[in-house]
């Protein structure tokens, strides 16, 4: 075993970056409006509500997270988050210079934010056995650009409002 993975294995698991626990609240967030159509009893409808109440007391913070990471990436994390991205890959050397050279040039020619590029990288890294291509890699940043501005929805708080309405409703619907 190599001395790195020994350190690792003595060593604390990492936390989650901050735009990894970004994204965990936004999925959360999003995931209770399902919940509103999958809940039937009243136990289930009431931890719902306390879910939605906690839901609105972060909604204006993480609203604005979502906002600030809508930022374009710099050059500095755009070259940063694609050299991970070769790293993350045992089989990237065979790629070569040229790889990088065109990968670099067309995400640059993308403009991501520097929330899509971390939430892009992730997912390729969480979900590719090889070097993700060039088409991949734009098209996982066109889903993270897509999440981002779903997550905004999500958190809007007058539609965590509704939807608190909502339960509210069904709760009364259920006693009565």
């Amino acid at each position: 075993m190599s001395a790195e993975i020994t350190h690792l294995s003595q060593a604390a698991l990492p936390a989650p970056s901050e735009l990894e626990r970004i994204e965990l609240r936004a999925n959360a967030i999003k995931d209770l409006f399902g919940r509103f159509y999958t809940e039937n009893s009243l136990p289930a409808l009431r931890r719902l509500a306390v879910d939605v109440d906690r839901a609105l007391q972060d909604a204006a913070g993480l609203s604005t997270q979502l906002a600030a990471i809508l930022r374009p990436a710099t050059k500095k994390e755009l070259a940063d988050h694609l050299s991970v991205l070769r790293i993350a890959f045992p089989t990237a050397k065979a790629a070569g210079d040229g790889f990088s050279r065109v990968l670099i040039e067309r995400v640059a020619a993308h403009t991501p934010s520097f929330g899509q590029l971390d939430w892009a990288t992730r997912r390729l890294i969480d979900t590719s056995q090889f070097l993700p291509s060039v088409a991949e890699v734009l098209q996982a940043l066109a889903a993270a650009r897509q999440s981002i501005e779903d997550a905004h929805l999500f958190v809007e708080p007058q539609r965590l409002a509704r939807l608190r309405r909502a339960v509210a409703d069904r709760i009364a619907g259920e006693r009565g």
